[in-house]
């Protein structure tokens, strides 16, 4: 089964690892591989299953301690992953030295101290920015009554029926789309991408009718009339009109959904660039890493773990500085030095000092930061600090409510005048859209609340 992350580590260090694994899998919900089954080194079962974890993972992680540098398999995990031009990272474990030979060897990877508390938050920030959280799915467990929709603006959400199959209701918990295919993503300008029985992809429109046939090894979601599909023999990306016609050739390893008339594509590992809807190359693939365009400008990655932004003419317009930087958000920008988190406008000037152990993008005006005594509150562009700091945690504003953590560790939701106005009870929550979020309940169930934080369904 294909997994997001595979992780190769050295079975002494198993009880560690099995910890960082729980933790990037809570923190970024993708999928980690790791081989807890103890399946005997240098036998079939084991070289099928790890030949397969790797050729299917997206991030290859090692985890650098004494021990995996002098595990034979380890070691020769990491040499088949750069064999096949997967994105490595080692993250050392121990305080043990890097022998001259491992140095040698993979000393040009990223490696990253996870007891180093700014670049274990980088890692994981990483992680969450290459796999963006899904849509929670709810879970129908009695053959649904279909619900006739033909509505090209209906507000369509995922659910799973039987023998783990997936299907669409409307926002009333209403199924309109049976649970017919084996995966599926949201629906973005009319069409969903979905997995079909021959194990390939194709798209939906809101009727349920399969408008681009399943043809493709992966897809991702309609951009700007666009969408990034992956050829099944050559396994390239490229990308399909909503007529299914390849417009763009599949010639790229990565491929990503356009934004403000340019996508992100990749030549191979930490080569990034980006072309125009003519498919022309117009950045070339110069970059560590990249972002998606954002109001003109482009987070783009350099050597040594820094960040700058990139105009559409491909002219460094803010110099790669910063050890942290997130897309341009209402004219500003979040960046993060050596004395902490603070803010840049687009002439690459501080107008919100780096003073903060945390902070987010702005979102309706306001951006939550976090104080030395890791609480959070929320500042305006002035700086002025609006709503306290309180809060173990929060996400921004989004139609002028932010989910916060309280002491407990329980979610609810709060106004812009800091008020809470959805009581701290759930165990999870996200952001809301169209007037509901997604909130996990006492039994780890995923519910629908609507902005009072009564139950939808």
């Amino acid at each position: 089964m294909a997994r997001d992350i595979f992780i190769s580590y050295s079975r002494q260090d198993l009880n560690k690892v099995k910890a960082i694994k729980k933790e990037i899998e809570k923190a970024t919900g993708a999928q980690c591989w790791m081989d807890l089954q103890g399946i005997e080194s240098g036998s079939p079962e084991f070289d099928s299953a790890i030949t397969e974890g790797i050729n299917n993972c997206k991030v290859f992680l090692f985890m650098r301690s004494e021990n995996s540098m002098k595990s034979t398999w380890a070691i020769q995990e990491i040499n088949f992953a750069a064999i096949k031009n997967k994105r490595i990272i080692i993250v050392s474990i121990d305080s043990s030295e890097m022998t001259d030979v491992f140095l040698l060897r993979y000393g040009r990877n990223d490696i990253i101290d996870w007891n180093n508390l700014p670049l274990h938050d980088k890692l994981i920030r990483d992680l969450q920015k290459w796999f963006p959280p899904k849509k929670k799915q709810q879970t129908i467990q009695e053959t649904p009554q279909v619900e006739e929709e033909t509505n090209t603006d209906l507000i369509l959400e995922l659910y799973s029926g039987k023998k783990g199959r997936v299907g669409f209701m409307n926002s009333e918990g209403k199924v309109v789309i049976p649970a017919k295919w084996n995966k599926a993503g949201d629906f973005s300008e009319g069409l969903a991408p979905v997995l079909g029985d021959n194990w390939k992809w194709g798209f939906i429109d809101k009727t349920g009718f399969l408008k681009i046939a399943c043809s493709w090894r992966g897809a991702g979601k309609f951009s700007e009339s666009l969408a990034n599909v992956k050829d099944p023999k050559t396994e390239l990306e490229g990308y399909i009109d909503k007529q299914g016609k390849l417009v763009i050739p599949c010639t790229w390893k990565e491929a990503y959904p356009f934004s403000e008339d340019m996508a992100r594509v990749s030549e191979g590992y930490q080569q990034w660039g980006f072309i125009d809807k003519k498919g022309i190359l117009a950045i070339s693939c110069i970059w560590k890493s990249a972002s998606d365009f954002s109001e003109g400008l482009a987070v783009v990655g350099a050597e040594h773990y820094t960040y700058g932004f990139v105009d559409k003419n491909g002219r460094v317009a803010i110099p790669c500085v910063w050890e942290h930087a997130e897309s341009f958000s209402e004219g500003l920008a979040c960046v993060e030095n050596k004395k902490g988190y603070g803010f840049i406008n687009k002439q690459g000037q501080t107008v919100i000092p780096c003073q903060y152990r945390k902070a987010c993008s702005f979102s309706e005006g306001l951006a939550m930061v976090m104080d030395a005594n890791l609480k959070c509150g929320f500042i305006d562009k002035s700086a002025r600090l609006v709503i306290p700091y309180k809060w173990g945690h929060s996400l921004g504003f989004s139609e002028g409510l932010a989910a916060v953590v309280d002491n407990n560790h329980n979610w609810g939701f709060i106004n812009k005048a800091g008020s809470l106005v959805i009581p701290c009870k759930w165990k999870l929550a996200e952001s809301f859209a169209n007037g509901a979020a997604w909130v996990k309940d006492e039994e780890c169930h995923w519910v629908k609340i609507n902005t009072k934080g009564e139950v939808l369904w």
